[in-house]
């Protein structure tokens, strides 16, 4: 076992005891006055209609103006709702909550149902002290106002269900009916099965049909040595194939019961890209070229088609557990390119654990994250957010960030580095 992730471990099992038996303070909420927000993490999102939904995760907050002496941070009890109809700032932005009768997770997956305006969650971690519940398929039915309500939903085959292993911190993404989750790690944690367990990384890409409600458990011994990745993203690219594909991005991989996230041979690059046929199960490689950024987990990633038949992948921030290096930089990648480019724009400081969803036509809007650059102090629930409400905009044409959400922005066209690129003649390859 790698000693960053032993260590985290250890930590997990020392701060529950530790907080277990105490209460929460009543006067903490789950939404915050903007002068009173320090932080949000671990929390995921989806865009339905007019309306973006986070869940899960936890906060930090002044209470009459002190930092709480008791918790760093809490759960977020409640499943929070923004209108991006209209425009606003981060400063301005009414943030709605929705009581909730799920469990609360950390890192957990959202897959989005549009046929049916709904979205599930699955996975994660619970917050320390806090009992494990079952595992359980949590949907949530939007009401198309910004609301809506929490009901379970019955597995269509409940002997693979019940044979998963629940993890936090895994790759999901989704199709139009099916939701997807590659590797991520477990423990006491997250699955009431793994009592007395500290963590353990976990294989394979679990799918979930929507529609039919079956699940699956299939090997990813193709894309790791060990078929496990976590910290690592996955985007669903509709365009590409008659089946549309799964991209796998970036995260750390490593032998199954144990973390090798800090061993150099276990962080997965950016330099050759895998793509997996969620259909026929077939595997793709490709080697990229341009900018490629370093390697990372706990990033955020949204992806798009641009008008001239590319494909934009955005990824923003994350961390190098090996080096101790937190990021809050932006890359591109480009398909059928296959380039890289960094954009030069500064941002909200470095951010891990954070989760980004595309808003409006040409809008990436990042939620919360820490910055890990404190966490040798145990300061980071503790230290400010740059960003009002933990809210980021970031103009993916324009490649620019701002406080601002514009409801009116045009449509997105690829950035001008990118359209360069392919006006320079470069020809796009096809994965082999």
């Amino acid at each position: 076992m790698q000693w960053a992730f032993f260590w985290l471990a250890l930590a997990v099992g020392l701060h529950g005891a530790e907080l277990a038996g105490r209460s929460l303070d009543s006067r903490q909420v789950d939404n915050p006055s903007v002068t009173n927000f320090i932080r949000r993490s671990y929390a995921a999102a989806t865009v339905l209609g007019d309306y973006v939904y986070f869940d899960g995760g936890e906060i930090s907050q002044y209470i009459n103006g002190l930092r709480d002496s008791q918790f760093d941070s809490r759960p977020v009890n409640n499943t929070i709702s923004i209108n991006v109809a209209q425009s606003w700032t981060n400063s301005s932005v009414v943030l709605r909550s929705i009581d909730k009768s799920a469990p609360t997770f950390d890192n957990q997956a959202i897959w989005t149902d549009i046929s049916s305006n709904s979205f599930y969650i699955w996975g994660g971690r619970a917050w320390f002290g806090i009992d494990v519940p079952l595992d359980q398929i949590w949907r949530f039915d939007t009401d198309g106002n910004g609301g809506g309500s929490w009901t379970t939903e019955s597995p269509g085959s409940p002997t693979v269900f019940d044979n998963l292993i629940r993890p936090a911190e895994g790759a999901f993404a989704n199709s139009k009916d099916t939701g997807f989750w590659m590797g991520g790690y477990a423990g006491s944690w997250s699955d009431p099965s793994l009592s007395g367990y500290p963590g353990v990384s976990v294989p394979n890409i679990v799918s979930f049909n929507m529609t039919t409600k079956l699940w699956s458990n299939d090997s990813a011994l193709a894309f790791t040595q060990f078929g496990t990745d976590v910290g690592g993203a996955v985007d669903f690219i509709q365009s590409f194939g008659p089946n549309g594909i799964l991209l796998l991005l970036g995260g750390g991989a490593g032998v199954v019961g144990a973390y090798q996230i800090n061993d150099p041979a276990g962080m997965l690059d950016f330099n050759n890209l895998t793509f997996y046929d969620p259909v026929f199960k077939e595997w793709y490689w490709q080697a990229t070229t341009g900018n490629v950024p370093p390697s990372r987990q706990s990033f955020c990633t949204v992806g798009l088609p641009g008008p001239n038949h590319t494909y934009e992948i955005f990824i923003f921030g994350g961390i190098n557990l090996q080096f101790n290096i937190s990021y809050g930089d932006i890359y591109v990648l480009s398909l059928p390119g296959f380039v890289w480019f960094q954009a030069n724009s500064t941002s909200g400081g470095p951010r891990t654990s954070h989760t980004c969803v595309i808003v409006g036509k040409r809008q990436m809007l990042s939620i919360g994250g820490s910055d890990q650059t404190h966490a040798a102090t145990m300061d980071s629930w503790l230290f400010p957010d740059p960003w009002k409400q933990g809210l980021g905009i970031f103009d993916m044409t324009e490649m620019k960030w701002s406080a601002g959400y514009d409801a009116n922005a045009d449509s997105y066209d690829s950035p001008k580095v990118v359209r360069d690129w392919y006006n320079a003649g470069f020809v796009p390859v096809t994965c082999d």
